[in-house]
């Protein structure tokens, strides 16, 4: 399979500098080859809306997600970054270093990703001086058969017994979502536990994640729901889908949770 070398470099803005800006979505600046401005999060974000609050690298996630359509629609036509960017960022968003930490790497990828991932819905293209046009496949039924399943299947485990949908406001007064679960006092320290689940995987545009919008989130729950801010035990639940390399080959759903 022929690559392409590809340069990604990666430079954290100081929270000071952010603070300054008041532009905290992007304190991770990044750039491809010899570009001298950094990706675009706001040309991203109208092709797919995973993560308003910006991007980042170094696990799987909404984030990671958002950053790798940005570096395929740099490399990639259109059409095609669509179609391979979850797959791009699981071989390799998600396989770069810390992501508290800068980079500078070069980056063998697929020259055709199509063939590469062994993508059905499209067929392979090449290179030509011509526009690139891409046949508007539907999907089969089996397929979208296979997707609802999935959909459903996640829908179960992501939200907890006694959970119930929430909604505050994100980065920007951004429309959010996610799950809460109020556990009572505890009977020993007196503590009311409060399990937050990410929903961005499950409900398209759920806004700001409960990490990133951690501070104005966990004192909106404290406000309405009359909770002392010391006497508060929060908890952040994501559970994270297959990736998409093992969702392509149809395997098994395999649900990982993380819970901090």
């Amino acid at each position: 399979m022929k690559t392409i070398t590809v340069r990604l470099q990666c430079q954290i803005r100081s929270i000071e500098l952010s603070k300054t800006l008041n532009d905290y979505e992007n304190d991770r600046l990044y750039y491809v080859n010899d570009d001298k401005l950094p990706l675009s999060l706001a040309e991203s974000l109208k092709v797919r809306n995973h993560s308003p609050s910006g991007f980042n690298h170094g696990y799987g996630g909404s984030c990671p997600a958002q950053l790798a359509l940005a570096v395929c629609l740099r490399i990639y036509p259109d059409k095609v970054a669509e179609q391979v960017y979850q797959f791009f960022k699981d071989e390799f968003i998600a396989a770069l270093p810390n992501p508290h930490q800068e980079f500078n790497l070069r980056l063998e990828v697929p020259v055709d990703p199509i063939v590469y991932w062994d993508l059905p819905f499209y067929s392979s293209y090449e290179e030509t001086e011509a526009e690139n046009e891409y046949p508007d496949e539907e999907p089969t039924a089996e397929i979208e058969l296979w997707e609802k399943e999935l959909a459903n299947a996640y829908r179960s485990v992501n939200k907890l017994p006694g959970a119930f949908r929430y909604d505050f406001i994100g980065y920007h007064n951004y429309q959010s979502c996610c799950y809460l679960r109020i556990i009572n006092p505890n009977i020993d320290d007196g503590k009311v536990t409060v399990i937050t689940t990410d929903i961005n995987e499950e409900i398209k545009d759920a806004g700001t994640s409960i990490t990133n919008s951690a501070e104005q989130l966990t004192t909106q729950v404290c406000q309405e729901h009359e909770i002392p801010s010391q006497k508060l035990r929060w908890i952040e639940r994501y559970v994270r889908k297959p990736s998409a390399c093992q969702l392509q080959r149809q395997q098994p759903y395999k649900f990982e949770e993380e819970w901090s």
